[in-house]
């Protein structure tokens, strides 16, 4: 439906799961994205005060970066977390898991020193919408090669596709 809910938030070993969610909606403030969206309601329900930002930059394809409380902060998907050198500790079994279960995952980040700390994961859902099952029917009716272009990943992506029914899928892009 692009409406996209917080399902799941994993804080790294040692951090505070509030602090994850305030940091993530802080970063969030001033998106237009629906996985941003997704945050700030989170936060709104929770009631979690969230610090200024500053310097918020997007990062077309990959995330946000801004300064909160006087540290980088980064957050995005697997491809921000790669193209950053984080490393996603006893986290990436768990996205793992999440992304074949059909969720998108989002990391959480703080640079400092040069050096970037995984802080937590988000994960987002959707629900299909009611229209899409008899949409896709028709077109394979009419003998039509569907194909998914996406830029979530490719877990998610194939969860959906599999339950639609869609031939072929293009991920990550």
């Amino acid at each position: 439906e692009g409406k996209p809910a917080l399902l799941t938030l994993e804080p790294a070993p040692g951090v505070v799961h509030d602090d994850v969610l305030r940091w993530a909606a802080a970063l969030q403030q001033t998106s237009s994205h629906p996985l941003g969206h997704a945050v700030l309601a989170q936060a709104r329900a929770l009631q979690i005060a969230l610090p200024p930002t500053q310097g918020a930059q997007a990062l077309p394809g990959r995330g946000v970066r801004a300064v909160v409380q006087g540290a980088t902060l980064l957050l995005g998907n697997s491809r921000l977390l790669a193209e950053q050198g984080a490393q996603a500790g006893t986290l990436q079994d768990r996205a793992q898991a999440l992304e074949s279960e059909g969720r998108t995952v989002s990391w959480l980040m703080r640079e400092s020193a040069g050096a970037v700390q995984v802080l937590g994961l988000l994960a987002f859902g959707d629900i299909l919408k009611p229209a899409s099952h008899p949409a896709l029917s028709r077109l394979k009716a009419m003998g039509i090669h569907t194909v998914m272009l996406t830029g979530d990943n490719r877990g998610s992506a194939q969860s959906v596709a599999s339950q639609l029914g869609i031939d072929q899928v293009r991920a990550g892009l």
